[in-house]
């Protein structure tokens, strides 16, 4: 083999080499963009989820408001029963997130409120039980919207914000029923007149 072929087959060799090189990295951007992509995808569905969280609080005990006026005409104890199944699922899924510490911290002291409150939402609904389970509702509420912004930071994209800031909106448009039903059953103290302005207020500062 004279120098020129043998130059010549070295070459071939190195270009072959470097194409087979070339092509894997390439392969590999486009595998991470992709995965980035559906990370992404997948994050702004648990802000989804963990938003809806926020606003199944509200519902709840609107649905147990609801039950105590006897507002049996839109089947109010049905509602309430889907909204707990809801919410028990909305744990489940967001346990894929506990690797965040701060998630995990926020779900362990919700499933310690949990049975408790459970349990009061489906007894009769009374109005004298109505303080204890607004106190753990809030509880609820504070915890689940710690999840959202945990959740948040993750995102790379201004999607996430936007996903928040809807599903707070939810939250807020079920808030005012929650406390318009509570003053109408009674409860016309501060605390919830307050919590009605405030959500009024919110509600309208949002749609900004």
């Amino acid at each position: 083999m004279t120098y020129s072929t043998y130059r010549a087959y070295f070459s071939t060799i190195l270009f072959t080499f470097a194409l087979l090189m070339t092509t894997m990295v390439l392969n590999l951007l486009v595998s991470d963009i992709a995965k980035a992509k559906v990370d992404e995808l997948k994050l702004n569905n648990a802000i989804n989820r963990a938003g809806l969280q926020r606003m199944l609080t509200q519902r709840m005990l609107k649905y147990y408001a609801q039950l105590g006026q006897d507002q049996f005409y839109i089947q109010p104890d049905k509602k309430l029963h889907e909204a707990l199944n809801k919410y028990e699922q909305g744990l489940d899924f967001l346990q894929e997130f506990e690797m965040v510490s701060a998630v995990k911290d926020s779900l362990d002291k919700i499933n310690g409120i949990w049975p408790d409150y459970k349990k009061m939402i489906l007894a009769p609904a009374v109005k004298s039980n109505v303080p204890e389970l607004v106190k753990m509702n809030e509880n609820l509420l504070k915890l689940s919207h710690q999840i959202v912004l945990e959740l948040e930071k993750m995102s790379s994209r201004e999607l996430g914000k936007v996903v928040n800031v809807s599903g707070r909106q939810r939250m807020l448009s079920q808030r005012i029923e929650l406390y318009y039903l509570l003053r109408n059953w009674g409860f016309t103290e501060r605390q919830y007149t307050n919590a009605l302005d405030n959500a009024r207020k919110q509600f309208s500062e949002g749609l900004d």
